[in-house]
């Protein structure tokens, strides 16, 4: 069994790679790449995210 803060690092991990594939998207096809070209924007966004950043963020409970 997975214990709850591996549980919550993970999903903080997840989510910062998600937003940081969703930013990286939405750049993409605002500067005129076609669907494609943003897709690899994105995927490269999540290969070369920062996990130092997401580490060393405070983990904290919902409603803090």
């Amino acid at each position: 069994m997975v214990n709850v803060d591996s549980m919550r690092l993970a999903e903080r991990v997840r989510t910062a790679l998600v937003q940081s594939a969703l930013d990286a998207y939405e750049d993409a096809s605002v500067r005129g790449l076609c669907c494609e070209g943003a897709w690899e924007a994105a995927v490269s966004a999540m290969r070369h995210h920062d996990l130092n950043l997401v580490l060393t963020e405070p983990i904290t409970e919902p409603g803090d």
